[in-house]
């Protein structure tokens, strides 16, 4: 089930959009990347034919819960989620709720990287 804060991506779009209210059967969305800034609504059924809807998964509370992450030096980093930019995090998989998880990313990460 969509709810306020999922981000969806659209097929065919690198990007997603958050939703950011739900009024009966219509999504209020997000600009790609700009998750605050209201872009557009949808019908439903538009999401559920030109949208991916992400699979129920682990993500912080807002201002409330700290997350692990890999840096942009390859280490396992943690911060209290509050910004587009933990969105962004979160959109591309970059956010995880134990360090031994992000640690098991950043490893397979390498693996793919050293098969180059």
């Amino acid at each position: 089930m969509i709810k306020v804060g999922d981000i969806l991506e659209q097929k065919g779009c690198s990007g997603g959009r958050k939703v950011l209210a739900i009024v009966d059967d219509l999504y209020a969305l997000s600009q790609f990347r700009g998750f605050n800034i209201f872009c557009m609504w949808v019908t439903k059924a538009e999401i559920e034919t030109g949208y991916i809807v992400p699979k129920e998964k682990w993500r912080p509370t807002k201002f409330e819960q700290n997350y692990w992450f890999i840096d942009s030096w390859g280490k396992p980093a943690n911060t209290v989620f509050t910004a587009d930019s933990d969105e962004e995090r979160v959109m591309f998989g970059n956010c995880f709720q134990t360090k031994a998880e992000a640690e098991l990313a950043r490893d397979k990460i390498r693996e793919v990287l050293k098969g180059e």
